[in-house]
């Protein structure tokens, strides 16, 4: 509050402009600030649905060993984040459906590579249940590949299953050697499993993208 007692500014005006009460007391000029209400602060539906989804995005990638995004998500050296930021950020724009709150994770979607020079995928890859207690992955060589690729390049299968919220990752496989298999333990029977596919460059400074190959029960003939 202001009290002016000589020269008013606004001569003999009283009222209210904008946030500011004018008025007369005893022959004063009187000036008020009025201080609206403060408003309780309450987060908008937008904000509350992107924390659900990190959260949900974050409990799904926290499922891998430390360290496991930093062989597929290649950043420059001068990156401000890292790569499993990385992974978080095109998981949480790219694979996570469904409603608040009923949020998923669509496998289809999942990356666990992301490279501007990528190497060349398993071609023609499949995803099979051998029926003897084996998960069994296959591709052939491209008769033409690019020239990145080659023959030593390390295949890492990745499958998931939703029942024990568990990842199994098996890599040391070489791209000419054409299958990657996982030999299930029998309690796992009738559970379902996700799978996915990529590649490393034997140097380790390459990787292929990420093949998703679908699900599979195991189920023994």
């Amino acid at each position: 509050m202001a009290i002016r007692k000589n020269n008013f500014l606004l001569g003999d005006t009283t009222g209210s402009i904008d946030n500011v009460t004018l008025s007369k007391w005893r022959g004063l000029n009187i000036v008020k600030s009025r201080i609206g209400k403060r408003r309780k602060k309450t987060e908008s539906k937008k904000v509350v649905l992107q924390n659900e989804v990190f959260s949900i995005v974050q409990s799904f990638l926290n499922k891998f060993p430390k360290g496991f995004f930093n062989i597929g998500y290649r950043l420059p050296k001068n990156a401000k984040m890292t790569a499993l930021n990385a992974a978080t950020s095109y998981h949480m724009r790219n694979a996570v459906i469904g409603e608040s709150p009923d949020l998923s994770i669509d496998y289809s979607q999942v990356k666990f590579t992301q490279s501007r020079r990528p190497i060349e995928n398993g071609w023609k890859a499949t995803f099979t249940n051998a029926g003897n207690g084996e998960i069994v992955i296959k591709w052939e060589l491209n008769p033409f590949p690019e020239k990145s690729t080659h023959l030593d390049d390390q295949a890492v299968a990745v499958f998931y299953s939703e029942e024990t919220k568990e990842f199994l990752i098996k890599g040391a496989k070489q791209r000419d050697s054409l299958v990657h298999n996982y030999l299930w333990e029998k309690e796992l029977e009738g559970t379902q499993f996700y799978g996915w596919l990529f590649f490393v460059s034997a140097d380790g400074k390459l990787v292929s993208g990420t093949q998703y190959l679908g699900k599979l029960k195991m189920m023994k003939s």
